[in-house]
């Protein structure tokens, strides 16, 4: 059995669009699953990655590198690293992602796209945006890796029906409490 999911939305409620392969039939089961339950943390930590990305293929990171090194010429590589992670926290405020797609191609494997919508901080606007394609060629290991686990959390949202841990309550017990026998 073989399992792709082609794409995933990142607003309430959640959309997993996915197929299952059994491996004796041609033919898949093809599921859209539409849910408003939180998701599991697992499935938000995985999606995460999402803002490097888009910092990346977008080329936010360059512009952030060009602004700081123009700033500061004179600071330490220490000083000038924690003004880059305070920029990025900063990109990733006025990113919102919308929907994660995961194409396929026989020559170029598989690549991610990303929908999203970048907040105008000057103007109050929201401008929509998608990335290009970036196909296995053009990623980094660790993004193969992330994209993946995105997946697999996707995946167990819809199918499996993982989900966030309920408030549990649990009964304290004291001596008294267990009874005698």
């Amino acid at each position: 059995m073989s399992i792709v999911v082609n794409y995933f939305t990142c607003q309430q409620p959640i959309k997993v669009d996915y197929r299952i392969y059994e491996d004796d039939l041609d033919k898949s089961l093809i599921t859209v699953v539409t849910k408003s339950v939180q998701p599991h943390p697992d499935f938000q930590k995985a999606c995460l990655a999402v803002y490097d990305m888009v910092r990346r293929f977008c080329e936010f990171d360059k512009l952030t590198e060009n602004i700081i090194g123009d700033l500061n010429i004179y600071e330490t590589d220490g000083e000038q690293s924690l003004k880059v992670v305070e920029s990025n926290a900063e990109w990733n405020k006025l990113i919102v992602p919308q929907k994660i797609s995961f194409p396929t191609s026989d020559k170029k494997g598989t690549g991610i796209k990303i929908n999203f919508i970048f907040k105008v901080q000057d103007f109050g606007g929201e401008i929509k945006m998608v990335t290009p394609t970036y196909w296995d060629a053009d990623l980094t290991f660790e993004e193969k890796t992330q994209i993946e686990v995105m997946k697999q959390e996707a995946f167990a949202y819809a199918h499996q029906n993982k989900q966030a841990q309920t408030e549990l309550e649990f009964k304290v017990l004291h001596d008294t409490d267990q009874g005698a026998d």
